[in-house]
């Protein structure tokens, strides 16, 4: 029984470590900005940054709908926004169905997630959307 006061010991040291990293404050929050990339912007909505978002692939998490976006030349637009549908899905093949097209912009459903292309003077800026959230922030990304 010669081990039992060091393992007391260690539990007590453990316990110490615990407890002060329990009573410090989170020094690596994510910030919180804008949902702004590109062309695409939801006015007036700012949303927790994801872990790994940066300023060419910027994401968010807004209450659990996430939003990322990505800039790129493309020639076929309707075809790129098929293969980003896809790619933000995780899917294996291209999706089916009508793109709505609204001047500038091309929207494609798959259930709850959304992808948005618009075009610009420069690359064209997608944006995916998934989550409870997706259609109804889908739509202020085509407002704006």
């Amino acid at each position: 029984m010669k081990s039992t006061p060091l393992i007391l010991a260690a539990g007590v040291v453990f316990g110490a470590i615990y407890g002060t990293n329990a009573l410090l404050p989170d020094m690596y929050d994510n910030p919180t900005s804008e949902v702004k990339a590109g062309s695409a912007h939801i006015p007036g909505l700012s949303c927790l940054e994801e872990d790994g978002s940066t300023a060419d692939n910027p994401r968010w998490d807004c209450d659990g709908t996430l939003i990322r976006a990505k800039e790129a030349g493309v020639q076929d637009k309707d075809q790129a926004t098929r293969r980003y549908l896809r790619a933000m899905g995780e899917g294996t093949t291209i999706p089916e169905g009508d793109i709505d097209r609204d001047g500038d912009k091309r929207t494609l459903a798959d259930g709850d997630l959304v992808a948005i292309s618009i075009e610009d003077d420069g690359p064209t800026t997608f944006v995916s959307l998934r989550g409870p959230r997706a259609e109804e922030l889908a739509q202020e990304v085509e407002k704006a």
